[in-house]
């Protein structure tokens, strides 16, 4: 029987890929190596187990797909919005910075201009792929650096249109034409229109309907069609098929179901992607990096120091943190995809020799190995980076100096704080970093503060050193500790409260010294936990006293850790003990007009009726031939489980409340 070679490709893929990643993940390296290396090892050059690339080129470009699209869904399109004038600017600094210095860098080693300019636009381009990757899988695609970095990408992809134009004229071909160039930038410009027009509102009208249908099939189907779709639609104006699926993805994000449209993509995503990685390593040739080593061993930490510096500048040149310009350096330091479509149209058009062109392979597959070590290694550098932002005038009105609250993080919950806090006079403060917050919080007439708040002058001109209490609601979960930790060493008596996304920050956050850690998730299945006991009769005092308790084991029991055995035990105490409801009889109740003995409430559930209740008297141990009438209120005894089947007999068919009751818990 004839095996299609693209699934032997894939079994050869899934097959050495598991092993070696398994052990990288051992060794504490990111799966990227792993694949990159698997790539390296089943490759033309090596083993050559996949003979040829290009049936898993075509897979990985899938994978990339994917991947942009899902990250799109997972970013903030309102907060990417606030930051274009940044992105503007910066993008436009790093890509001009980085290819300038390579490209200077290059002519000192004796290349004439056209090819040095052309290495220094490869070098200039980053991969949208890795870095967003990167940042989504440690949580910070949301964070102010992650913004940064994905507005300097979006630039990036953009600026491949025009590098694409100038390599005729560097290669001193008659095909460059200015006018082409400008139809180009105005078919891409089209081409967005379109994925935006479509992805906000033809897709929503398309899923709504869809969504009535209760079709797991087609809502998967239309999925798939959104996504690649809108990679179509790029690659035919002109734009890569990753940009397109991303920008569809961030304005999907917007909409009610962007979450189910994650979970459809996610476990194809993770497949695919892993393939575009694993044919980034298929691409070096072992031969001449075995006879280069040295030039390879020169190229990549200059260009990882080049990027890395060009990167923080840019984000310092738009008056952002240096902390912040070096996480969002260290996501941008490596050499892109993009780079080998540049490198590759260089080689045909005579500008780069086959050796160069595979130096660029050789240095990107290494530099995209190197991108989660270099962004793991940024975070423990960048809270050192002590360098002072010039911050705007305050024009808040002064701030208040002692007895306040600190709030760091003028979002949705930070907002609402503030607006509760001025409503109750209490003094307060808010500091941020974004300067649309900013502004947006002064138009409110909020005392507000521009600045980096991990820095401790910041924090100073906040007076956090008085302040009763500092709140922290922001999404960046290494600024989140380093404002904890500064602003304790400021303030031993504060109360510290904080915000956080992730489970696992939680007790790194209170040994940093934070005195309340509010976990998102977890504080809304503390709610559900709450509404689940009350419905099932707990006192609401007990039900009060065991939230605290959760609270105060840090979540133990939803973390799986901690005294659980003990807590679950005094729950099943409480529910099997005997308690007291009141129960009203409504209309369509099968109680109404017989007997308590006709009923045989104890017979069938164990509950006693031990008082009725009607016309305002009651009447306190009933006889059974007490007849029930409608709006009688029956007060019932029993353990839970006898009081919910009492209640379920009483309810009148079909109901799905029952009557407000209430009770203390028997000793």
């Amino acid at each position: 029987m004839h095996v299609p070679p693209v699934l032997t490709d894939l079994v050869v893929l899934l097959t050495v890929s598991l092993p070696v990643v398994f052990l990288c993940q051992k060794l504490g390296l990111p799966a990227v190596v792993g694949f990159v290396v698997t790539g390296v090892v089943i490759g033309p050059s090596a083993t050559g187990l996949i003979a040829s690339s290009g049936r898993v080129e075509t897979l990985a470009e899938i994978g990339v797909v994917l991947l942009l699209f899902a990250i799109g869904l997972e970013v903030s399109l309102a907060s990417l919005l606030r930051l274009r004038r940044v992105v503007l600017t910066s993008g436009l600094l790093q890509v001009a910075t980085t290819t300038a210095v390579a490209a200077a860098a290059a002519a000192t080693f004796g290349l004439d201009w056209g090819p040095s300019l052309v290495a220094g636009f490869v070098v200039a381009l980053s991969s949208t792929a890795v870095a967003l990757k990167t940042l989504a899988d440690r949580g910070d695609a949301d964070t102010p650096h992650g913004q940064l970095a994905l507005g300097v990408l979006v630039f990036q992809d953009i600026a491949v249109l025009p590098m694409l134009f100038v390599l005729p004229l560097l290669a001193g071909s008659a095909g460059f034409a200015v006018g082409g160039l400008l139809v180009a930038l105005a078919w891409a410009a089209a081409g967005v229109a379109a994925i935006v027009v479509t992805a906000r509102v033809v897709v929503p009208l398309v899923f709504a309907q869809i969504v009535k249908l209760g079709s797991r099939e087609l809502f998967t189907g239309t999925v798939m069609l959104t996504c690649f779709g809108t990679a179509w639609l790029a690659g035919a104006s002109g734009l890569s098929l990753a940009i397109g699926a991303f920008v569809a993805g961030l304005v999907v994000s917007e909409s009610e179901i962007s979450h189910q449209v994650v979970a459809e993509v996610l476990p194809l995503r993770d497949l695919f992607s892993s393939i575009f990685f694993v044919s980034i390593g298929m691409l070096v040739d072992i031969p001449f990096l075995s006879g280069h080593l040295w030039p390879l061993a020169v190229a990549v930490p200059c260009v990882v120091g080049l990027k890395w510096l060009a990167g923080a500048g840019a984000v310092l040149a738009v008056r952002r943190s240096l902390r912040l310009g070096l996480l969002a350096g260290a996501a941008l330091a490596q050499i892109g995809e993009f780079s080998f479509v540049l490198a590759e149209e260089a080689r045909r058009a005579g500008i780069f020799t086959g050796d160069a062109f595979q130096l660029v392979v050789a240095t990107a597959a290494v530099t995209i190995a190197l991108t989660p070590v270099l962004v793991a290694a940024a975070e423990r550098i960048a809270p050192r980076a002590e360098v002072p932002l010039v911050e705007a005038p305050d024009k808040g009105g002064g701030l208040p100096r002692s007895g306040h609250v600190v709030i760091v993080g003028y979002g949705l919950n930070g907002g609402n704080l503030a607006r509760v806090l001025a409503e109750t006079s209490i003094p307060y403060c808010v500091i941020d970093l974004d300067g649309a917050a900013v502004e947006s919080a002064r138009e409110a007439g909020h005392p507000v503060l521009y600045g980096d708040a991990t820095r401790r002058h910041v924090l100073e001109r906040a007076h956090v050193g008085e302040a009763t209490t500092v709140v922290v609601a922001i999404r960046d979960a290494a600024a989140t500790r380093a404002i904890v930790s500064l602003a304790r060493r400021m303030n031993e008596t504060a109360a510290i409260v904080v915000r956080t996304h992730y489970v696992a920050e939680i007790e790194d956050l209170y040994r940093l010294g934070a005195d309340e850690v509010i976990p998102e998730e977890f504080e809304t299945s503390v709610e559900i936990f709450a509404r689940v006991l009350g419905r099932l009769d707990i006192p609401r005092n007990v039900i009060a006293a065991q939230i605290d308790a959760l609270r105060a084991e840090h979540y133990a029991l939803l973390r799986g850790r901690g005294s659980t055995r003990q807590y679950l035990d005094t729950l099943y105490d409480i529910f099997m003990a005997a308690t007291t409801i009141t129960y009203l009889v409504r209309d369509g109740s099968p109680a109404i007009g017989r007997t308590l003995d006709e009923i045989g409430l104890r017979r069938a559930t164990g509950a006693t009726v031990i008082a009725v209740v009607r016309d305002g008297r009651a009447m306190a141990n009933p006889s059974l031939s007490t007849v029930v009438e409608r709006g009688d209120i029956l007060v019932l005894l029993g353990n839970h489980a006898e009081i919910t089947a009492a209640r379920a007999a009483l309810d009148p068919p079909g109901d799905l409340g029952d009557a407000p009751a209430g009770g203390e818990a028997a000793e």
